[in-house]
């Protein structure tokens, strides 16, 4: 009878145990290989060894991270189809085109769709040419059609137009809008081949919102934004134009009517004056005190109400401004000395800052009596029929501006107008503010700059773009568009103006919807020919959510600016697998470096969410290089960033592909950077919600005031009851889509099940926050369950709530295995008031009392808001052996000088004292845990009892593993309170790992393990062996990789602790070999023989791990988001814990 072999019978048993028991180990968390950290396949052998240690080892330890794939809905774009398949094409070609203009009713598309044109081209005929009026908006829906432009004798091809793309200029468009007319003065457009148009006429918006005002505002605001996006914000910042896009235009001519000098003599004398001191807050209430003749002093900003007392008789008709004001700065003053410390009232206290000399003429409402507001010197008295000339000027400006907005409402217009003396160098609008007014020039000149950024350089210089003269306007486009100010404005003399706020504009706006298209024109006549170039050149383009922008190594032709969506970029291997490159958002353009070197697409592009673009031909660039050759400095700068960034980002990618950094959650640097929209969902009903949102939106308004939070209520409160229904679909669009645009961040609270608006809030987001209750179950809610079957391509984030007293979170890993792929997890240790009961009805005393309370940027919400922001800050902590207690200090001076932390890693000692404030966020706990371990250090009893025989090190390391065990017990990475990680060296694979999960003590231990002092840490993970994180075969990678790693986390900014040793070049030169018996003399003899400079085992030991790290910091600490900081630890060696 056949027998078995021993060995076969245990293969077949274990071949049997290995097939029954893999799947059931996998759900615990205990998952075998396939393949090595180098790449190699492990046969069964192996792969058994690894199992059967894990099975039989003494102590199972907790749950495994799992590492999860990219899910393909995040990596592959959706298959083309058409949207509307029962539509004739040549109405779907029109409503992809005036998709551009927003969101339209179906009412008012069919009645577009009446006024649309078909026109068929032969080869070589003219759509349109030279000299004819530029009406129409062109969409080809077969062939190709030509865009050129006339450059002397010589016709330049500016972009080709193809099917299913739309040729207009949105300029022109409102021209038309405004009724002003407007011609082809130097482009033309050419059919190449046959080809069949559609044309509709641009009056065509006119008679279709005829009825429908505020519909008509909504397009021009949308022209007005995209111009400013791209024409002007995306053309300055990435090709540096600035004073080529606009010309200085004077709206008002004024004629020579000089004023009567009785007018100008009302300065002489005063009987009586009122003075009103500003309040401190800047409020509308001031104090008021009557007295007879008040010296004041010119440090004080001071408010003169004058009041008339008498009318003068006459009054002539007076047509302008400008005379009036040629003759008033000698006789009343004007250019005197004022103060210097006064402002704007009504500007908010953080301008107060921007000190200068100012004069304000001001309105009283509730008498509707007019008063001039000045500061004054004691020499000069004011007259009290003053009133007399204020109501000149002021119905004087009504005048003029109700001529600019095309309005006859004097009264109304002279509630909302304020005017302001301000002197020289004072400055109205600084560039990138929120809150914007519009300003009228009365008299003087006001500076309209911008800042344009130097090439090769860190400084930035300040160009003047125009000049803004009398009759002139300034922060219009920024009213109009929400936008933050695209300019700086700022007095170059003394002058008057009349300042009309955003608030007042707009009142005014929905009383009188026309009053757009006046501005509107305001601003049309400032653009450059230049700009109208361009603007014909330009295509816009809608991509729905899933769908592809382009594909990977498809013909590069263009380049694109992001208006408003997101955008991924996968990049395909060879081998058929896809990794995720970056993600795009609002401002930024994408495809430039392969435009400009005619090379094919090197990624692939897909839409997250809908998104808007703007498409720049390759011969549009070429034209703005042969007009301003200084363009190609600016476009090799942004090719040279480029270049590197990619280089950067090819090494992260190796490195990824050996699991070197960020094997847990991948690179998330770029794929949560630039984050318009969030999405917070609960995981279950016991979650507070909306006292999470609430917390949120108060910790993000520390970052920026222009944070916008909604739900299904808010929505409901401000657009209807049935603002929810299908039928309000394009509304509800603009509407959200215009608040995406004027804010920073919007934050969308989805409700607690599947309704419409927490569909709308998926769709809309760039993240989604799942927040859940860390004491509960670690299971998948409902809301949850539904969210994975959905094909939601925004990335996902863990957010799990704590109570106060908690000490630390657990069951992380359970969480995160219990879901599908994550691209960040965070703990939030919430106030106590978070998990109080409160009433719906009284959520909004909850808010009132929470905006009260000061942004608290220690907090755990505001740690999550600057992750979101882009704007965290990490903490990186090198090795250094003793001199790495010093880090302690370091971490306490962060919190005095007011510092957060938001994230942590270190290598050696520094991922010893990383783990520690991680943990326990106490620098008297890390004091107290820190002094175990340097008891152990420093017990001769523990290394004594450690010695072993220095096979692989001289001490077996048991008695270090306990210390640190002890410190740590059994606190995994991913239960930190803050997103850690550890550097070690991996001696198997000769690589350098980056650990962001699994058990913190033996990661640590494993970054602590010096060569030949203590053996190397077997990973539990693989059985690789780890080392101290100073080894490395490539030392330039190595003392980066920190900063690198914690900048791919999302970290803005990095503050780098060095304590390696400091580099010692002066030593001792003994020869070919060298006596210990020598070195043993001298230093017994040295006093009298001279002292010699020669390193001990120790030094060398501490240069093999230390030294290679600090060469390559100074390159890092020369960067621009690295802080640098060493201690005075110079005179401490490696090993001396005991001091």
């Amino acid at each position: 009878k056949y027998r078995f072999r021993k060995r076969d019978k245990v293969q077949f048993y274990a071949r049997k145990v290995f097939r029954k028991k893999q799947v059931s180990m996998i759900k615990e968390g205990v998952s075998v290989p396939e393949y090595s950290r180098s790449g190699r396949r492990l046969d069964n052998r192996e792969r058994m060894m690894i199992l059967a240690k894990r099975m039989f080892s003494g102590k199972k330890g907790p749950s495994l991270l799992q590492k999860k794939e990219l899910p393909s809905v995040l990596l592959e774009a959706d298959q083309e189809e058409e949207q509307f398949p029962n539509l004739p094409e040549e109405v779907m070609y029109l409503l992809q085109s005036v998709k551009v203009f927003g969101h339209f009713e179906k009412g008012v598309f069919l009645q577009l769709c009446r006024h649309m044109e078909t026109i068929n081209l032969a080869q070589g005929d003219y759509l349109f040419q030279v000299g004819e009026e530029d009406k129409w908006l062109y969409v080809v829906q077969e062939g190709q059609v030509n865009l050129y432009i006339n450059e002397g004798n010589n016709e330049v091809k500016l972009s080709e137009i193809t099917a299913g793309e739309s040729l207009h200029s949105l300029l022109s468009i409102l021209d038309v809008l405004t009724e002003q007319e407007s011609w082809y003065k130097t482009v033309f457009a050419r059919a190449v081949k046959k080809s069949i148009v559609i044309r509709l006429p641009a009056n065509a918006f006119s008679e279709a919102f005829k009825n429908r005002k505020e519909s008509l505002v909504q397009i021009v605001q949308v022209i007005m934004t995209r111009m400013q996006r791209v024409t002007f914000l995306a053309l300055h910042n990435y090709l540096g134009l600035s004073q080529e896009l606009l010309r200085p235009v004077k709206i008002f001519q004024f004629a020579n009517f000089p004023l009567p000098m009785s007018y100008l003599n009302w300065w002489k004398d005063t009987d009586q004056l009122i003075v009103e001191d500003e309040a401190e807050d800047g409020g509308d209430k001031v104090e008021e005190e009557v007295t007879s003749r008040i010296p004041h002093s010119r440090s004080q900003p001071v408010i003169i109400n004058l009041i008339y007392q008498r009318i003068f008789p006459y009054l002539p008709n007076i047509p302008s401004l400008y005379y009036i004001f040629t003759y008033l700065p000698t006789n009343i003053g004007l250019y005197n000395e004022v103060y210097s410390n006064g402002r704007i009232p009504g500007r908010n206290r953080f301008d107060s800052q921007r000190s200068t000399l100012l004069l304000t003429t001001m309105i009283m409402s509730s008498t509707g009596q007019y008063c001039i507001t000045m500061p004054i010197a004691s020499q000069c008295p004011l007259h009290h029929n003053a009133h007399c000339v204020s109501t000149i000027v002021l119905d004087i400006v009504a005048s003029d501006l109700c001529q600019v907005f095309g309005i006859d409402d004097r009264e109304m217009l002279l509630e909302h107008v304020t005017l302001l003396k301000v002197c020289k160098g004072y400055q109205l609008i600084q560039e990138g503010d929120q809150d914007v007014s519009i300003y009228f020039v009365v008299m003087g000149n006001l500076r309209v700059a911008q800042t344009l950024p130097e090439v090769g350089f860190d400084d930035q210089r300040n160009v003047t773009l125009f000049e803004a003269k009398p009759g002139m306007l300034t922060g219009q486009l920024a009213v109009l568009t929400g936008e933050p100010s695209f300019f700086d404005v700022s007095a170059l003399v003394d002058s008057v103006i009349a300042r009309v706020t955003r608030q007042s504009f707009y009142a005014m706006m929905r009383r009188y919807p026309h009053m757009v298209l006046n501005t509107a024109h305001t601003v049309m006549m400032r653009v450059s020919p230049f700009v109208r170039q361009i603007d014909f050149a330009l295509d816009w383009q809608m991509v729905e959510a899933g769908k592809a922008l382009f594909k990977q190594g498809s013909r590069s032709d263009c380049m694109y600016i992001i208006l408003h969506g997101r955008l991924r970029s996968v990049y395909l291997k060879s081998d058929g697998k896809k990794e995720l490159v970056a993600e795009y958002g609002k401002g930024e353009i994408v495809g430039m470096t392969e435009a400009l070197k005619g090379k094919s697409r090197a990624t692939s592009l897909h839409a997250v969410r809908d998104t808007e673009l703007a498409k720049i031909p390759e011969g549009l660039v070429k034209h703005i290089r042969r007009q301003h050759p200084g363009v190609v400095t600016r476009l090799i700068s942004l090719m040279s960033d480029k270049i590197l960034g990619n280089m950067l980002s090819q090494n992260r990618s190796q490195s990824r592909n050996t699991d070197l950094i960020l094997f847990a959650y991948g690179d998330v640097s770029n794929h949560l950077a630039n984050l318009s929209t969030v999405a917070i969902l609960p995981a279950s009903s016991d979650v507070p919600l909306e006292k999470v949102s609430m917390e949120l939106h108060h910790a993000l308004s520390g970052i920026s005031n222009q944070i916008l939070r909604l739900n299904s209520d808010i929505i409901i409160q401000r657009l209807g009851q049935n603002a929810l229904d299908s039928v309000q679909e394009y509304r509800l669009s603009n509407w959200l889509a215009h608040h995406e645009d004027s804010h920073r961040m919007v934050l969308y609270q989805t409700d607690f099940t599947l309704t419409p608006w927490t569909q709308r809030c998926i769709r809309q987001a760039d993240a989604v926050l799942i927040v859940a209750l860390g004491e509960g179950e670690p299971k998948v809610g409902k809301l949850e369950a539904q969210l994975e079957g959905m094909a939601v391509r925004a990335l996902k984030m863990l957010v799990l709530l704590h109570r106060p007293g908690i000490e630390r979170p657990t069951q992380t890993v359970d969480w995160i295995n219990n879901r599908g792929w994550l691209t960040e997890h965070i703990h939030i240790k919430c106030p106590k008031r978070l998990f109080g009961r409160t009433r719906k009805s009284r959520m909004m005393e909850y808010w009132e009392k929470l905006v009260t309370k000061p942004v608290d940027k220690f907090s755990d919400f505001s740690r999550l808001g600057r992750f979101l922001t882009g704007t965290s800050i990490a903490l990186v902590l090198g090795g250094g052996g003793a001199r790495g207690l010093s880090q302690i200090g370091i971490v306490q001076s962060l919190q005095n000088a007011g510092i957060p932390v938001d994230m942590i890693g270190g290598t050696s000692i520094g991922a010893f004292m990383g783990g520690l404030w991680a943990a326990h966020r106490n620098v008297d706990t890390m004091r107290e845990k820190t002094l175990i371990l340097c008891d152990d250090m420093s017990s001769m009893i523990s290394k004594i009892l450690d010695l072993t025989y220095p096979f692989t090190s001289m001490f077996s390391g048991a008695s270090f593993n306990r210390a640190i065990e002890s410190i740590f017990k059994d606190i995994q990475i991913e239960d930190l309170w803050l997103p850690y990680f550890t550097i070690t060296t991996d001696i198997t694979s000769s690589e350098m790992r980056v650990h962001t999960d699994g058990w913190l003590w033996r990661y640590v231990r494993a970054s602590m393990s010096l060569s030949g002092y203590l053996p190397p840490l077997c990973d539990p993970k693989d059985g690789h062996l780890l080392m101290d994180g100073g080894y490395s075969n490539n030392p330039t990678r190595l003392a980066s990789a920190m900063c690198d790693v914690a900048r791919a986390r999302g970290a803005c900014k990095v503050i780098a602790v060095d304590v390696g040793a400091e580099t010692e070049v002066d030593f001792t030169n003994y020869g070919d070999h060298l006596s210990g018996w020598w070195l043993l003399w001298k230093r017994w003899t040295g006093r009298w023989t001279g002292r010699i400079k020669i390193p001990d085992l120790n030094d060398i030991q501490s240069r093999l791990s230390y030294i290679s790290c600090h060469h390559l910091l100074e390159k890092v600490i020369k960067s621009d988001y690295c802080f640098y900081v060493r201690p005075p630890i110079a005179k401490y060696k490696t090993l001396e814990f005991h001091k």
